[in-house]
């Protein structure tokens, strides 16, 4: 009998102590999964975080790039101003234009008069400009269009075209243009 009780108390014994690692096991197990979902979404988090920082970086370069073009389109929009005391290359411009077109021209320009001072300081001036052509009304139409083209801020304020024959404007004519040059002025 003692046998029989002694193996009683030993299974008993072992099932209590598999019972306990059993239950050992188990919180381990929850405990372990519960870290492992914890590293895992903080992992996620930090891929997340990587992956903006990359787009950022990816956009900052891209305004890098932008800010750039900006810069150069600026400095161009400057350039489009020719000093006040050095028109002669936008003159000669407008009159390799006419002659290019087979135009005869006169032309007379004012002196600068300050117009505004734009954000970054530089001064701008107009000056007064007047041309007097003469050519037939396609010669005309194709100076005008490439006047347009110039890389100079002009502003046409009027025009008058005189045929000198009634019957057609495909002859001689003469065209009176007034105008503006916006340029600046030396710092």
């Amino acid at each position: 009998m003692l046998n029989k009780k002694l193996l009683t108390i030993y299974i008993i014994r072992t099932v209590i102590l598999f019972i306990v690692l059993l239950i050992v096991s188990i919180g381990t197990i929850v405990f372990l999964r519960t870290r492992i979902n914890k590293i895992q979404t903080t992992l996620q988090e930090n891929q997340r975080l990587l992956h903006s920082l990359e787009r950022r970086g990816e956009t900052i370069a891209e305004l890098r790039k932008q800010f750039g073009e900006i810069k150069t389109t600026d400095t161009s929009i400057i350039d489009s101003f020719p000093y006040s005391d050095d028109i002669l290359e936008a003159i000669n411009s407008i009159e390799l234009i006419a002659h290019t077109h087979g135009l005869q021209i006169v032309k007379q320009f004012g002196t600068p008069i300050p117009f505004m001072t734009i954000p970054d300081g530089t001064k701008i001036s107009s000056i007064q400009f007047s041309l007097s052509l003469q050519g037939n009304v396609s010669s005309l139409t194709k100076f005008l269009n490439a006047v347009e083209s110039l890389p100079y801020f002009i502003s046409i304020s009027s025009i008058s075209i005189q045929s000198q024959s009634s019957a057609s404007w495909n002859e001689i004519s003469n065209l009176s243009l007034g105008g503006i040059l916006y340029t600046r002025e030396r710092q």
